[in-house]
C-alpha cells in the first residue's frame, strides 16, 4: 500500500472509530428501550449502574423533602438547629427507603416507555407492563398503540462522559419531562446513572 493509501486508510478508521465514539450513547439507549420494550431485565441491567443510581435519585428525593436546605445559620438557636437535623435525618431515611423500594429494573423499564416515573394508568394505554406478556384486548380493526408512540425524544450533552435523554409525553406540559443521565464507562460503554424526575 502506498503512504498515500495508508493515511486515507487511517484517516477513514479515525473517522469510524469517532463516529461509533460519538453514536455509543444513542444507541445505549435504543438497547434500553429494546430491553424495556421485550420486557427483558437481565439485558437492561448491563445498561444500568444501580448503586450510582440510587446515590444519586436519593440526593435528587432529599432535596425535594428540603434535606439540603441551610438552618438559620449561626443566628438560628440551638433547639432550632437540631430540629433541622433531626428532620434532614429523617428526610434521607425517607429518601432512601423509596428510592431502595422503586429503583427495580420493572420500574424504570415502565418509565422509559411511558415517559414517566410511576405513570398511571391512561385510557389510551393498551399494554401491560413490561415482560407481563398478556396484552390488553382492543377493538377489532384498531391496531395495538405502543405508549412509546406518545413520546419525544431529545438529548442533552454535558462534557465528554455524560449524555441526558428527555422523554416528553405530547399529551403533557412542556414542563413534565423524565430526564435519563448516562455517564461514559471506559472509551465506549455506557451507563445509566441518574434519572431526573420533574416535581408533580
Amino acid at each position: 500500500m502506498s503512504t498515500r493509501g495508508l493515511k486515507v486508510a487511517v484517516v477513514a478508521t479515525l473517522v469510524v472509530l469517532a463516529g461509533l465514539w460519538f453514536a455509543a450513547p444513542y444507541w445505549t439507549v435504543h438497547q434500553m428501550r429494546e430491553a424495556a420494550r421485550d420486557g427483558d431485565a437481565d439485558r437492561f441491567n448491563t445498561y444500568v449502574d444501580y448503586p450510582t443510581l440510587r446515590e444519586n435519585m436519593t440526593a435528587q428525593l432529599t432535596g425535594s423533602m428540603g434535606g439540603n436546605a441551610d438552618p438559620a445559620g449561626d443566628s438560628g438557636s440551638e433547639s432550632s438547629n437540631a430540629a433541622f437535623a433531626i428532620g434532614r435525618m429523617l428526610g434521607k431515611a425517607l429518601a432512601t427507603g423509596a428510592v431502595q423500594a422503586l429503583v427495580r429494573p420493572e420500574v424504570i423499564m415502565r418509565a422509559m416507555q411511558y415517559g414517566q416515573w410511576m405513570p398511571k394508568k391512561r385510557a389510551d394505554s393498551t399494554g401491560d407492563a413490561p415482560g407481563s406478556g398478556t396484552p390488553s384486548p382492543t377493538q377489532e380493526g384498531d391496531s395495538p398503540s405502543s405508549p412509546e408512540d406518545k413520546l419525544e425524544w431529545w438529548t442533552e450533552r454535558s462534557g465528554l462522559d455524560k449524555v441526558t435523554f428527555y422523554a416528553h409525553r405530547r399529551d403533557d406540559p412542556p414542563t413534565r419531562k423524565l430526564g435519563l443521565v448516562l455517564e461514559r464507562r471506559g472509551w465506549a460503554s455506557w451507563q445509566l446513572t441518574d434519572i431526573r424526575i420533574p416535581s408533580r
